[in-house]
């Protein structure tokens, strides 16, 4: 079993632009409809990964007024 589950498919791609700081991709992602509350296998959101490695601008874009949220599970 793996000790640290992760996203597959389409829902791992902007978790690993999240962790990459790839602003300008989670942009498009938030803007098609991407929640910013997508919750991974840990129960983090994009947020996590986003501020945890300290890429500013990709918070930024994640907080956003009028990016689309779902925090609920």
């Amino acid at each position: 079993m793996d000790a640290d589950p992760k996203p597959e498919g389409p829902a791992a791609e902007p978790f690993d632009l999240a962790r990459a700081g790839e602003a300008a991709a989670l942009r498009a992602y938030a803007e098609a409809g991407t929640p910013a509350g997508l919750i991974d296998g840990k129960g983090d959101t994009l947020l996590r990964p986003a501020a945890y490695y300290g890429h500013a601008e990709s918070v930024r874009v994640l907080v956003t007024p009028g990016c689309r949220r779902s925090w609920g599970r």
